[in-house]
C-alpha cells in the first residue's frame, strides 16, 4: 500500500496548461502531443495524482518527435490529500491497478487503427504497476517504470518486453535493495534487454513533483527523463536529438520581439514549442499588449457547441481579413452548454473575458492559457434574478489585467 512518502508534495493542478489539447481515445479523455503522424508513440502513466502534471514530460518527449498519449485512468477523480473523509486506503478502492490496465488495452489497440507500429508506456508509481502488467504481453515494446510502486520481484521476473527501472536512493516503496534485486532478475533473462538505475540524493515522485526554482532538483528529474527518451529510442532503434533547449545565435531580445510581433496568431502558437524563452517571451503579458497595438481588431465569433472559436483578425493598414480556428481551452470546454450558458463579457488588447455557468475565465487566445479569474455562484443564489455588467481592462500603474464585474440583483 502506498503510504505517506508516495503522496507527499502533491502538485499544484493546472488543467489549461501544455502545448497539446485533450481527445478522447477508446472513450478516455487523453491528453495528447506530438505529431499525429507519427507512427511511435508513448503512452505515459500518471501517479494517483491528476494526469494534468504529466503534460509538460508530455510536450517535451514530443518534440523528440514521438505522438505522447497521457490517459486519464483515473476518471477525473485523483486522489486527493487534503480530503480526511477520503484517505488514500479508501480512495484506492476505487482506482485499482487492475482497472487500469484494462482500460490501457483499448487505448493501445486505438493507438494502432491510427497507423502507429511501435508503443512504449512509461509509469510513474502507480501508474508503474500498470505498465509492468502491460509489459508481461506484447501490448507494448518497451517499458519504463519511474519510482514504481506496487511493482515486485515477480512481476519483473515476468515481463517480456525491454524494461527500463529508474529508482530513487530515499523510496520506501520501492527501496535501493529491492531495484537491485530488479537488476539481478534482469541480469538473468538475456531474452529481455533491461537497464536499472538509481538515482542518488533524491525522493520518491523526483521525476514530476518539484520545484521549477530548485536547480538541483531540475537537474535530476531532467536527467531521469533523458534516461527514458534514451530507453524508447534504443527500443526503436532510431536516432533522435536529445531534447534539450535550442542554441540559437546571440540576438537581442527587442529584435526578437520585434519579429515574433509581426507574425500571426497561429504562427506564435506553433512558436512556444520552439524553445522556453520564446514559450516565456510569447506568454508575457507584455508581449500580447505589444502586439495587439500593431492590429485594429480581434474578432471572435463563438459557436458555443463546436470545439473550437472561430478567430478573425484585422490588419490595420490594408484592412486584410485572416480568419482561423483556436480551439476553446479545456477549462471553458464543458459539454453542449446551452448558449445562454456561456457568454463573451469584455475583451482587452487580445484578451477575452469568458463566462461560462458562474465562473469568469480570462482567456489569451494567442497563448492559449486560460485562468479562473472569479466565481459568482454564491451571489446568484442569492439573487436568482441578477442583471451582469462586465469588462477587462488593463492597468499600465500595476501593469497588470484586471476583470471588472457588476452583479445587481432583482427582488
Amino acid at each position: 500500500m502506498s503510504g505517506p512518502q508516495c503522496c507527499s508534495n502533491a502538485p499544484a493542478l493546472n488543467s489549461s496548461c501544455g502545448e497539446g489539447h485533450v481527445e478522447e481515445l477508446a472513450c478516455l479523455k487523453c491528453y495528447v502531443s506530438g505529431s499525429p503522424d507519427s507512427n511511435l508513440a508513448i503512452l505515459l502513466v500518471s501517479d494517483v495524482f491528476a494526469s494534468q502534471i504529466y503534460r509538460k514530460l508530455a510536450d517535451k518527449v514530443a518534440a523528440a518527435g514521438f505522438y505522447v498519449v497521457v490517459p486519464d485512468f483515473l476518471y477525473g477523480d485523483p486522489y486527493a490529500p487534503e480530503n480526511a473523509e477520503r484517505p488514500l486506503p479508501v480512495w484506492i478502492k476505487d482506482h485499482g491497478t487492475d482497472k487500469a490496465v484494462e482500460d490501457a488495452k483499448p487505448v493501445i489497440e486505438a493507438l494502432k487503427l491510427k497507423g502507429v507500429s511501435s508503443i512504449g508506456a512509461a509509469g510513474f508509481c502507480w501508474g508503474a504497476k500498470v505498465v509492468v502488467e502491460l509489459a508481461k504481453y506484447p501490448f507494448i515494446q518497451a517499458g519504463v517504470l519511474l519510482h514504481p510502486s506496487f511493482v515486485s520481484l515477480e512481476d519483473i521476473q515476468a515481463v517480456k518486453v525491454p524494461i527500463s527501472v529508474l529508482g530513487a536512493e530515499i523510496d520506501r516503496m520501492s527501496p535501493p535493495e529491492l531495484v537491485k534485486k530488479f537488476d539481478e532478475a534482469l541480469n538473468a533473462k538475456p531474452e529481455v534487454d533491461g537497464f536499472v538505475k538509481i538515482f542518488p540524493g533524491v525522493e520518491h515522485g523526483w521525476t514530476v513533483r518539484y520545484k521549477d526554482e530548485d536547480a538541483g532538483a531540475v537537474k535530476s528529474a531532467g536527467e531521469a527523463h533523458k534516461d527514458m527518451l534514451d530507453w524508447f529510442v534504443k527500443a526503436n532503434n532510431i536516432k533522435i536529438e536529445a531534447i534539450s533547449e535550442p542554441q540559437f545565435p546571440s540576438i537581442p531580445e527587442e529584435i526578437i520581439l520585434h519579429i515574433l510581433s509581426n507574425l500571426p496568431v497561429s504562427s506564435l502558437i506553433r512558436f512556444k514549442c520552439v524553445s522556453k524563452s520564446w514559450c516565456s517571451l510569447i506568454s508575457n503579458p507584455k508581449f500580447n499588449l505589444s502586439t495587439t497595438q500593431k492590429r485594429s481588431k480581434l474578432i471572435v465569433v463563438p459557436d458555443f457547441h463546436a470545439p473550437s472559436f472561430s478567430i478573425n483578425l484585422i490588419n490595420n493598414d490594408d484592412d486584410e481579413v485572416s480568419a482561423m480556428e483556436i480551439p476553446k481551452p479545456e477549462a471553458i470546454s464543458q459539454g453542449n452548454l446551452p448558449r445562454s450558458k456561456m457568454r463573451i463579457r469584455g475583451s482587452c488588447n487580445g484578451l477575452l473575458l469568458v463566462n461560462v455557468h458562474e465562473d469568469l475565465f480570462m482567456w489569451n487566445p494567442s497563448t492559449r492559457s486560460c485562468n479562473r479569474v472569479f466565481s459568482h455562484f454564491l451571489l446568484i443564489r442569492k439573487h436568482p434574478i441578477f442583471q451582469i455588467v462586465s469588462g477587462l481592462c488593463y492597468d499600465s500603474s500595476t501593469d497588470d489585467y484586471k476583470a471588472l464585474m457588476a452583479i445587481r440583483g432583482v427582488i
